[in-house]
């Protein structure tokens, strides 16, 4: 291939069809200095054919922005904090998440998700990683985005919904407005979160959003930045997502979807040096999402691999093929 050669679709080997309408010539390309991407209508994908994003979707719920939910938080919270404080919140380099990360970091005590200042870490985390909130945005690369964004594209809508580790419960009330048959329930620990979540859905009336695990199954289960967090039983520095995780994947009965960055363990609360997946504590951190992803494929779970967001997150399990082809 010469060096100014894009890299298109159509290079031999490349040319995936996970899609039926692939096999129809596309309707429109966007060219970037080193790649092609090929479009069928608003749909739009990569160079090897997974899907990228449909183009012009962007859910926005009117009124709530950033700066909006920031205040909320801050008027929830004003009775335990002191306004210079609580002007930290969403930073991830205040004084307080620093703090947070710095005793963390000394020995890895859990009970670090009690201390009253984690809600700091859980808007932190909830804004800048998992939302990606700018504005009343979510940013290009925010897992929320690209699940609501692959579920609309495969027409998938669950009728019943869990978030696990919900933090501040951006992915639920996202879930919740834009998917109003689905009836979304939270799962989280920290008492002041729940308290955030409960606040943003009162005051956006969502009665499809419920607080707490009540459910004996799900159709559905949603775990952003949360199975890196499950500490060992023999080791503080050691994190085991399983057998944590499979008593969640017993009662989902369709869709398991997921997302952390596992390399950022040096930079974050609650991340741990070293993961054991079953079989003895690894602690090479590029190789800890390879083998999670093959212990839950063991598990009789289908890893998606249609689909190919910027990040690569989140990762997405079918228990149950919808029927579309898949690689």
């Amino acid at each position: 291939m010469k060096s100014n050669e894009l890299i298109t679709w159509e290079v031999e080997g490349k040319e995936r069809k996970h899609f039926d309408y692939q096999y129809q010539p596309p309707t429109g390309r966007r060219n970037t200095r080193k790649y092609q991407y090929v479009q069928w209508g608003d749909v739009e994908h990569h160079w090897h054919g997974g899907f990228l994003q449909t183009r012009g979707f962007k859910p926005v719920i009117p009124g709530v922005t950033r700066e909006w939910l920031l205040g909320v938080y801050r008027e929830e919270l004003s009775s335990e904090f002191q306004p210079e404080e609580l002007d930290q919140l969403g930073d991830r380099d205040g004084d307080i998440v620093t703090d947070l990360l710095r005793t963390w970091r000394e020995d890895f005590n859990t009970s670090v998700y009690s201390d009253p200042r984690y809600v700091f870490e859980a808007v932190s985390c909830g804004l800048n990683v998992t939302g990606m909130l700018t504005g009343s945005k979510l940013r290009n690369a925010s897992p929320i985005l690209h699940t609501l964004m692959w579920w609309d594209h495969l027409d998938y809508t669950p009728e019943s919904l869990i978030d696990v580790g919900a933090g501040i419960g951006l992915s639920s009330i996202w879930f919740a407005y834009f998917m109003p048959t689905t009836q979304v329930y939270t799962s989280e620990s920290n008492e002041a979160s729940t308290r955030l979540i409960e606040c943003v859905r009162d005051k956006l009336q969502l009665p499809n959003l419920h607080i707490g695990d009540n459910l004996e199954t799900y159709d559905c289960g949603v775990f952003f930045e949360v199975v890196e967090h499950i500490q060992s039983d023999y080791d503080s520095a050691t994190g085991a997502p399983f057998p944590w995780l499979d008593a969640y994947l017993e009662r989902i009965n369709t869709n398991f979807v997921y997302s952390t960055y596992w390399s950022k363990n040096e930079i974050s609360v609650g991340h741990f040096d070293r993961y054991d997946f079953g079989n003895g504590p690894l602690d090479a951190p590029l190789g800890w999402g390879r083998k999670f992803h093959k212990e839950i494929v063991k598990r009789g779970w289908d890893h998606d691999r249609r689909h190919d967001f910027y990040g690569s997150l989140p990762n997405v399990f079918w228990k149950k093929r919808l029927g579309q082809t898949q690689a």
